[in-house]
């Protein structure tokens, strides 16, 4: 998609991605359990520090040992990403003033794999303007009335 996703946009019925179809299918199943109303916070990928085996741990790393890291098939596809700790401070908002219904976790931070190792790498970026992936937006947690300064990764 090129636009933002946010709670009210249409689910998908075909998934590229075995890990949304999974996702897809436990929030289906949690809701079909429920007989109360509940609360599912999704949450979009996170980043905390190098210490964690993942593409931000991969990528902080290498930015904080000034080496590259390469460019790999499928990384120009755009991602949303949020700080570990604002994604708590969101949760913990949630929780205390009891949220319900389906609520996407973020910051609005996104940008395609390739830019932010193009950043590490002192490359150029690219615009992501017509790059397709997921914009994740939420139009019922407004978190700038939340966190008073997000954390950026770079």
């Amino acid at each position: 998609k090129l636009g933002f996703i946010d709670e009210s946009t249409e689910t998908l019925n075909k998934f590229e991605s075995k890990y949304l179809e999974m996702k897809f299918k436990n929030e289906n199943l949690v809701k079909s359990l429920s007989k109360n109303p509940l609360t599912i916070a999704r949450l979009v990928s996170i980043w905390s520090d190098e210490n964690q085996a993942s593409f931000f741990g991969d990528l902080i790393k290498a930015s904080k040992e000034k080496k590259n890291i390469s460019i790999r098939k499928g990384d120009e596809t755009v991602i949303s990403y949020i700080n570990l700790i604002d994604a708590c401070i969101l949760l913990n908002y949630i929780i205390l003033y009891r949220k319900i219904g389906t609520i996407n976790v973020c910051t609005n931070q996104y940008n395609s794999r390739s830019n932010m190792k193009a950043i590490v790498n002192n490359k150029k970026t690219t615009s992501i303007s017509n790059l397709t992936g997921l914009r994740i937006h939420s139009c019922k947690l407004n978190w700038r009335e939340i966190i008073e300064n997000r954390n950026e990764i770079f």
